[in-house]
């Protein structure tokens, strides 16, 4: 019986002595009994630039010394091993990322003999973007500077090609980080058109290209003339000149002239950069010719020719007289109206003996039938045919265009800025000074006394009345007019029978 204890104390010790030798090859979980380990959680992963990446996550046990595996992948399916750590749960390692790539990263906790599930979390390298906004310009014929914006964070410098034909590109400078210029050295060719061209650079990563940028040591394109456009008349005489750039230009010199030579030009100015300029004091009615040529230090080029001609000078009352039927009229300011300083003259001279018709052909009448009283006092006309065959108050009738027959109430209008004072109207030397009917003309209306032709055929009161029809009727066979007498200062304005021949004066609209 006690051989039997001794031999049973030996098995249980030696039990206790393997049991207690397996804990350094085989770990015993009290968290899973099956000796499964759980897999790393809560991952974070940080990519510096483009070529280190910083893996953190959590795991259950951390006073355990676990072996952890952290593993990439490129693509989700194809894995390498990217590091591997004792206990830490973080691991920092190179890595030649590409740029705006999603990479997938997995980490295996292992211990003796057995491992984890695989923890996953995916990062992505954020895109590498081109260099934008490329410019270029040559302070010196041997030196270009190229301008650009830097789109990118992680660069560890640019580089600069430079191409003479534009297809073949070679490398010309290398830039640092963070740099937005450069300049490029070189014997530039005079006539040659050189291109540029810049991208950010990595240990791992180059961006796409910039914007390509064309400059070099020749002469700017000719401008295109946009406005105003070749043969336009009515122009004002200062008018605004406008054109289209031509590339390389460094300014402008705009000429004009009255000649496509351009001898003697009647503006000639270099503008600098500008695409427009007014230019000032042209004639009017006068055909310019313009043209624009684009500098810079390596030639000129000019533009087309093109020509335009000047507009009519603006009607000023008192100042302008108008044209009209091969006749010329001066014009009279009288308060804030403006007149014809003559009575109206234009038409075919017919007998008085007869009624003007409606018939297309303006007719008047001169007095005593004689054209020399026309030429002086203007012609004769029964109201119908003034009106133009209207009957609309201030219709244009016989009038220039622009102008129109008084209405009456313009001829009180006019009567009211002479004072009611007729003498004022009459010209000088017309009417009696006995009577106080003398014209003193102070208004500079000039009203000669021209008679009228009555109904019948018969004309009367020649250096006595001047009768004025206005373009107001007053019913179907009378219309309303103004006259002055010459022995006295009255104005009047009555209604007389629409057959009558009376002096037209007009009135500007």
């Amino acid at each position: 019986m006690k051989k039997l204890s001794v031999i049973l104390l030996i098995v249980f010790l030696t039990a206790v002595l393997f049991n207690s030798c397996k804990k350094d090859y085989v770990f015993d979980s009290p968290y899973d009994p099956d000796n499964k380990l759980g897999a790393p959680t809560d991952f974070t992963v940080t990519i510096s630039a483009d070529t280190m990446a910083a893996v953190n996550w959590k795991y259950i046990r951390p006073d355990v010394a676990f072996v952890f595996t952290v593993e990439i992948s490129g693509d989700g399916n194809t894995w390498q091993k990217l590091g591997e750590v004792v206990k830490v749960t973080t691991l920092t390692a190179k890595y030649n990322f590409q740029a705006g790539k999603t990479y997938s990263f997995r980490v295996q906790a292992a211990a003796d003999q057995n491992r984890s599930e695989y923890g996953i979390t995916q990062a992505a390298v954020a895109a590498f973007g081109a260099p934008s906004e490329l410019t270029v310009s040559f302070p010196a014929d041997t030196m270009a500077v190229l301008t650009w914006k830097d789109n990118s964070s992680y660069e560890t410098g640019f580089e600069i090609e430079r191409s003479a034909d534009g297809l073949n590109y070679s490398l010309v400078k290398t830039a640092d980080a963070n740099t937005t210029s450069a300049g490029i050295g070189y014997n530039y060719e005079a006539g040659k058109t050189y291109s540029f061209r810049v991208r950010s650079t990595s240990a791992a990563n180059k961006s796409g290209y910039s914007n390509t940028v064309n400059w070099g040591l020749i002469k700017p394109a000719a401008p295109d003339l946009a406005s105003p456009d070749d043969g336009v008349t009515d122009i004002s005489e200062s008018p605004t000149l406008i054109w289209k750039p031509g590339g390389d230009a460094t300014s402008y010199k705009l000429e004009v002239a009255g000649n496509s030579s351009f001898t003697n030009p009647d503006y000639s100015k270099n503008v600098g950069t500008a695409t427009s300029q007014t230019v000032s004091g042209l004639s009017y009615l006068t055909p310019y010719y313009w043209r624009v040529t684009a500098l810079n230090r390596y030639g000129e080029s000019p533009s087309v020719v093109r020509k335009f001609t000047t507009r009519e000078p603006p009607f000023t009352c008192g100042k302008s007289t108008v044209t009209y039927s091969g006749k010329t009229y001066n014009t009279v300011q009288i308060g804030n109206q403006c007149w014809l300083k003559e009575n109206l003259d234009v038409g075919t001279m017919v007998k008085g003996s007869g009624d003007q018709t409606n018939n297309g052909t303006t007719e008047k009448y001169c007095y005593d039938d004689k054209p020399s009283n026309c030429a002086t006092y203007g012609g004769l006309y029964q109201w119908d045919e003034a009106m133009g065959y209207s009957t609309t108050a201030g219709s244009k009738g016989i009038c220039p265009t622009g102008w129109h027959i008084p209405t009456d109430a313009e001829f009180a209008t006019l009567a009211s800025s002479a004072g009611n004072n007729s003498n004022a109207l009459k010209a000088v030397g017309q009417g009696n000074a006995s009577y106080g009917g003398a014209g003193t003309n102070t208004t500079g209306f000039s009203a000669l006394l021209a008679g009228y032709r009555y109904s019948n055929g018969s004309f009367y009161y020649l250096a006595y009345y001047p009768y004025y029809w206005s373009s107001t009727k007053y019913d179907a066979t009378t219309a309303y007019y103004m006259y002055l007498s010459y022995n006295d200062s009255n104005i009047y304005r009555y209604n007389r029978y629409r057959s009558f021949g009376f002096s037209v004066r007009c009135l500007e609209d």
